[in-house]
């Protein structure tokens, strides 16, 4: 569904974010890459914040952490986020070279590759923190954390991802303005 509305909203509002490819079509680069990329973005945002939930309701299971450690749960997985946003960055920005290698209708242009991994990284960021706090607030309420937060989480993080991403995109491509 997230695949569709980011094709949907470039679309419709991304005028002015066209980039000229080496075959003189009307293709725009950002859109081509901002929708083969999309899915790596929504599947790394959910096995992120999947693992970060997983470890939080490891230890809310075994009583190693209790609510008053939400604080230090959400700073330590702010910590890990912003490794992976690091490095999954890095490497979304190579794949969008190689991408447009394989290509040769599509010109590379850096910025949108530094969008996307910025997209990536942010998204990922983000899932690890919502990740780690969605289970304990469930838990908080009195709710059950294990049934609760996994559904909570990939419309959180999906919707996060999206937004993210298409913020950023429009920046980039100068759509938003």
């Amino acid at each position: 569904m997230s695949f569709l509305f980011i094709a949907i909203m470039i679309d419709e509002f991304g005028e002015g974010i066209i980039t000229p490819s080496k075959s003189g079509d009307s293709t725009s680069a950002l859109t081509l890459m901002a929708i083969a990329f999309l899915p790596l973005l929504l599947a790394t945002g959910a096995n992120v914040g999947g693992q970060a939930s997983a470890l939080v309701l490891r230890g809310l299971t075994v009583q190693s952490l209790s609510h008053g450690d939400m604080r230090q749960v959400v700073w330590k997985e702010a910590r890990v986020g912003l490794l992976l946003c690091a490095t999954l960055g890095s490497v979304v920005f190579g794949l969008t070279w190689l991408f447009t290698q394989w290509n040769p209708t599509i010109v590379f242009d850096p910025m949108i590759g530094l969008a996307i991994a910025a997209a990536v990284g942010a998204h990922v960021l983000t899932a690890a923190m919502v990740g780690a706090l969605i289970p304990l607030v469930f838990s908080r309420l009195g709710w059950q954390p294990e049934v609760f937060s996994l559904p909570a989480l990939n419309c959180v993080s999906d919707t996060a991802g999206t937004v993210i991403y298409i913020i950023v995109l429009f920046q980039v491509g100068g759509g938003a303005s």
